[in-house]
């Protein structure tokens, strides 16, 4: 799978570093549109764990008058597994979601799952890529080298140590090489 969030601070907040630590950060562009289930965009999750964002248009959710019961039941029986706050050393409890996940991923039609961040409290939001997917239609847009200050709460405060725009014809990242302290 290639995982990835939609902002910096996302991809920080999921590996939940530690002071001190440095992070090699990917930024990559798509290059043709892509088929993706959500799973965890319930609209009275989002105000429940404080998010800034309303729901996404994107990820409508069979909470219609007209949904069928046994559907939103299930909806939200899988989504809980998807925004549940699972802290370091129980990564165990991914289980049911990883099994979720794979199970559409399996579909032919689906080339990604979408999920919202949980750390970033519905923020931003996760993508689990198909690999042949994200070989396909991922194209290296940069790259940061970053080392943790800080750990605020919420969030940290991060050093830009060196960054990248470009890569070398077998695949290298070409750093611009500034002075690491």
């Amino acid at each position: 799978m290639f995982y990835s969030a939609t902002t910096r601070d996302g991809a920080i907040f999921e590996i939940q570093p530690q002071k001190g630590d440095t992070i090699g950060l990917g930024i990559w562009r798509t290059t043709s549109d892509i088929r993706v289930s959500h799973l965890g965009y319930l609209p009275a999750l989002f105000g429940e764990v404080g998010s800034r964002r309303p729901v996404p248009p994107w990820a409508r959710h069979p909470t219609a008058p007209d949904a069928d019961p046994a559907n939103l039941e299930l909806a939200k029986l899988i989504e809980s597994e998807f925004t549940q706050h699972v802290p370091l050393g129980q990564e165990h409890r991914y289980k049911i979601s990883v099994a979720v996940g794979e199970v559409l991923l399996d579909a032919p039609d689906i080339d990604a799952v979408a999920y919202p961040a949980l750390r970033m409290r519905w923020n931003a939001d996760n993508l689990a890529l198909k690999p042949r997917v994200a070989e396909r239609v991922l194209q290296f847009a940069g790259a940061e080298y970053l080392r943790i200050e800080e750990i605020l709460n919420p969030g940290y405060r991060v050093i830009l140590l060196d960054s990248s725009d470009r890569m070398s014809d077998d695949g290298k990242i070409q750093w611009k090489v500034r002075n690491v302290v």
